[in-house]
């Protein structure tokens, strides 16, 4: 598509509720998946391929506001500018979602507030083993979720990533509300430039490959890799 995949937009508040993305293909749009209103929903074993974006149309895969309760995971985005995720704060923020067991690769995108300016844009959100290779990201880093109203109970979790040769793998939330995402048990493998393995008391950090064949696509983690056993319990 040349904008918009998916549209689907409740403008009243949560008025679209139990909705299931899966099994698709989705390149070359700005936006994916555009989503407004959602509730109890899932995004599960898509592929999302490329995408682009200009002065007027932002570069992200999945767009998202005034949503709770949604679920991401088993998906592969290969070669994303600039947003996995971008959440917004339109008619309300984004709370409760959940990002697993997705395998990015390449690109520049993370999953982010897309708006830094605004507030209480995601909150209270989950990020956890998910796999990053060879991802250059912006300077917000792999997860941002800028500023928050209450910190104390609308903070978000990030753990049990892998980032293998990746660039500015942060989760610090740069410049924004300090302690708003909590993360630790990632492993930062091959990674250069900034990133925030110093606020875990159990990152992984060494200059290996750990996958079976990364060259053929194969990111199985080896018999023996360093992050095998060393994962959180969730």
């Amino acid at each position: 598509t040349q904008q918009v995949g998916i549209y689907g937009s409740a403008l009243s508040g949560y008025d679209a509720t139990d909705l299931e993305i899966s099994h698709n293909y989705f390149a070359y749009s700005t936006a994916s998946i555009l989503l407004r209103g959602w509730k109890n929903s899932s995004i599960h074993d898509n592929y999302f391929y490329q995408n682009w974006g200009s002065a007027t149309a932002h570069s992200q895969q999945i767009s998202a506001a005034t949503s709770t309760n949604i679920s991401v995971y088993n998906n592969i985005f290969k070669d994303t500018l600039d947003f996995l995720l971008s959440a917004h704060n339109e008619l309300g923020g984004n709370s409760y979602w959940n990002i697993y067991n997705n395998i990015v690769i390449g690109g520049t995108g993370g999953f982010a507030m897309g708006e830094s300016g605004e507030l209480d844009g995601l909150v209270s959100s989950q990020f956890h083993n998910n796999t990053f290779v060879n991802v250059a990201f912006q300077p917000k880093g792999a997860i941002f979720v800028g500023n928050l109203t209450n910190v104390a109970t609308q903070k978000s979790y990030a753990y049990n990533n892998l980032f293998y040769n990746c660039s500015n793998p942060r989760m610090d939330n740069v410049d924004k509300t300090a302690g708003a995402i909590i993360h630790d048990n990632n492993a930062y493998l091959s990674c250069t430039g900034i990133y925030s393995s110093a606020a875990e008391s159990t990152p992984l950090i060494d200059n290996v490959d750990p996958f079976v064949d990364s060259a053929t696509g194969n990111y199985q983690l080896r018999a023996g890799s360093l992050p095998i056993n060393k994962g959180k319990a969730l």
